[in-house]
Order: C-alpha cells, then sequence, then structure tokens
C-alpha cells in the first residue's frame, strides 16, 4: 500500500502541471498558438508514431549529434584538450 501511494505522490506534480496546462490553453488563458493543449500535442506526436515521421526524424537528429560529438572529439583531440 506504501509503495502506491509512493508512486502516486511521485507522478501527482505531473499530472497536475500537465491538468493545468491542458485547462489554461483550452480554457484561453494562454494562446492555443503560444502553447497548445496537451491533448494535441499528444495526438500529432501519436499521428508521428504511425506515419514511422518520428522515428525517421529522430533518426535524423541523432545522426547530427553523433556528428558534432565526432568533430568535437577530433578538434578536441587535435588541440590536445
Amino acid at each position: 500500500m506504501m509503495r502506491a501511494m509512493t508512486v502516486v505522490l511521485a507522478y501527482a506534480p505531473i499530472a497536475i502541471l500537465l491538468a493545468l496546462w491542458e485547462a489554461a490553453s483550452r480554457l484561453g488563458a494562454v494562446s492555443a498558438d503560444l502553447l497548445p493543449p496537451v491533448s494535441a500535442i499528444a495526438a500529432s506526436w501519436w499521428d508521428l508514431v504511425l506515419d514511422g515521421d518520428l522515428a525517421r526524424h529522430a533518426a535524423a537528429s541523432l545522426l547530427r549529434t553523433l556528428a558534432g560529438l565526432v568533430l568535437a572529439v577530433i578538434v578536441g583531440l587535435a588541440l590536445g584538450i
């Protein structure tokens, strides 16, 4: 029972933040163009997953990150850092 309560208390701040975000966006307190509702973001994310675009773009980002790391290592080794 204590384990379940610990888990609930650990994730409660995240759930509250997401609920406030959704409410602020839906009720017009914040422009949906500036801060779209969490549900809209989740729906777009799911569409990207289903289309395979998310994996393709994630792979491209990972490749760029690795290329930057390799370049930094080469320059760092060449400079003796």
